[in-house]
This record gives C-alpha cells, structure tokens and sequence, in this order.
C-alpha cells in the first residue's frame, strides 16, 4: 500500500496525492525547497512497487537493491541527494516489546518511509505505526516548529525514543517484580524463566535504540544542510533523550546481571540449607542405627546379653544420643 501526501511550505494541512502525479509532486517539492514536504509511506511493499516509486521519484535504481533487506545499520547511507537509513522502531503492544524495521529514503523536500510486519510469528501487531508522529509533526508546524523533511524527521525520531522510554519503564516495573521474587522465600521455578525472559527484551531494546541513537547523530554531524538551525535544536533534544534511554538500558543490564547472580546464590544457599538438614538428619539416624544394631546380635558373650534391663538401657542410649545431637544440630541452625 502507498499513500503519499504533499504539505505545503510551512502549512499543516496536506494533500494527498496519486500514485500517478508523484512525479509532477516530486519536481514541485523540488521547486518549492526545504520548507515543503512530499511525504511517501509504503507499507509491506514489495519490489515491484519499491522499483516503480524509484523510477517515480528519479532515485538511483542502484538504491532498489538496498531497500528492503531488513538489516538496520547504524549509519546513513548516501545516495546522490538522497539518503537511506534503516530504523529498529522498539514499542509495546499489550505488554510486549514489539521490534519493527522501518526504512528511510529521504531528501531535503523529500521522505519516502518503508514499513513491514516483520517475520517473528507476531503478525498480529503489525507494521511500525505512524499516525502519532503524523499527528506530531502537524501539530509542530501548527505551533510554528520545524517544517519540511528536517521537521518530519524530527517527529519520527521524538516518537522512537518515546515508545523506548515507555518499554524502559514497563522493563523497569518487571524488574522490581523480579526482585520481589528473587528474594522472597518461596522457591518458585519459574524465576529463572522470567529472568531470562526479561534479559532477551533488553537485549532487544538495547539493539533497537543503538542504531537511532547512531543514525541521529550521524543526522546532526553530517546533514547539516538538510538538518537546518530550526530542527537541530529540537533534534539534539530528542538526541539527549535517547542517551538517556540507553544509560537506562545498560542499567538495566547491570540490575539485571546483579539478580541473576543473586537467584544462583539464593539457590546455592538453599541447596546447601537441605544438604545441612538432610546431614544432620541422617547422622542422629545413624546413631541410633549404630546401637540397635550393636545390641542386635544375637549371640552369646555379648556383654549385658543376659541383663534384665538391658531393653531399657538400649533404648535411653538411642534417646539420650539422638536427643543431644538434635540439641547439637539445633543451636549450629542446621536444622
């Protein structure tokens, strides 16, 4: 599917346009400089439409090639006036880290945004939504902020780190539950599950911000003329909260590494607990085995064979020797 809308110079309100008028579109862009916006989303297109919008638009046909593989790279890829930047976009649906690719092609009056659903089982959530940042951008330039493809830029990157910061705070929650298990005295198996569980979403957090965080800065550093003053600042803004975000991430690392150094030593500790419990056990067993098999042999010489309270004598000595390794056991805490 491809809708394209055209947003005049400075003008929150865009026109859409046909396929068939891109073309005439693109040199309208062209005429009307950075402040204008032909704005080109495609979702889940395959590379019959990928080539026809090339050939549209005038891109290099070298470009078709590159668009599409899935790979995200942490840098801007040029392309005569025309940049290519593939983006993990990190979000939560109904509780779950949803990574999705969304691809850039994009120029100074010019963004074509590529979006697809991904091929992890999890079809249902679909391609990278982008009707808040749509709604963002228009509500920018109705407030008088950054136009143009330098201002779309800056909404979609502002709505990356924001749903990072929400999947950061949604893993930061999980993580005190964790905590509260981890070192609760219910033995529950299922924590290491969730630990690992919880590991493989920061993972996937983790390698979805760091090409944002690159490709942004690479933005700022070597698209200066694209960028423009009025975008940088609120680009370097959105900079600044996406290294906040990956410090939370790594912190979440650690915390996340300290509890599951702590689950093995919880459990190595109760494991010693039961094997102390069990050895304490077994030998006032073995005590009281000892003398009721010394006094079960049954043979003559044995010294009190033949004592009439010998019965009792036997029995005090299990109770007695028991009773005071039980004491003995007790006080160490091993039982």
């Amino acid at each position: 599917m491809i809708e394209s809308r055209w947003y005049p110079a400075g003008l929150a309100t865009s026109e859409p346009v046909a396929i068939d008028d891109l073309p005439r579109a693109h040199e309208r862009a062209a005429v009307a400089g950075a402040m204008a916006l032909l704005w080109v989303d495609l979702v889940e297109p395959d590379g019959g439409e990928i080539e026809q919008l090339s050939r549209l638009l005038g891109f290099d046909p070298a470009l078709v090639r590159a668009v599409g593989q899935g790979h995200p790279r942490n840098r801007i890829l040029p392309w005569g006036e025309v940049r290519h930047a593939a983006l993990p976009a990190g979000r939560l649906v109904e509780g779950r880290l949803v990574v999705r690719v969304v691809e850039l092609l994009f120029s100074p009056s010019v963004v074509v945004t590529l979006r697809w659903a991904g091929e992890d089982g999890d079809g249902a959530a679909g391609p990278y939504p982008l009707d808040e940042v749509r709604a963002t951008f228009e509500a920018s330039l109705r407030g008088g902020g950054p136009a143009g493809a330098s201002g779309l830029l800056w909404a979609l990157f502002d709505q990356l780190a924001e749903d990072a910061f929400d999947a950061v705070e949604a893993i930061d929650d999980e993580l005190d539950r964790a905590e509260d298990v981890v070192f609760d005295d219910v033995r529950d198996v299922s924590i290491p599950r969730g630990l690992f569980d919880l590991r493989r979403s920061i993972a996937a957090l983790r390698r979805a911000t760091m090409p944002q965080r690159d490709v942004l800065s690479s933005l700022l550093r070597s698209e200066r003329e694209l960028v423009g003053e009025p975008a940088r600042e609120a680009l370097e803004r959105v900079y600044d909260h996406l290294l906040r975000v990956v410090e939370l991430i790594e912190g979440q690392r650690d915390v996340l590494a300290g509890l599951l150094d702590a689950h093995l030593a919880i459990s190595a500790n109760r494991t010693n607990d039961v094997m102390k419990r069990t050895s304490s056990w077994g030998a006032i067993l073995v005590v009281a085995t000892l003398v009721v098999g010394y006094y079960g042999m049954n043979f003559p010489g044995i010294p009190e064979f033949d004592w009439r309270f010998g019965w009792v004598w036997a029995l005090g000595l299990i109770v007695g020797l028991t009773t005071t390794l039980y004491v003995v056991f007790k006080r160490k805490g091993w039982l």
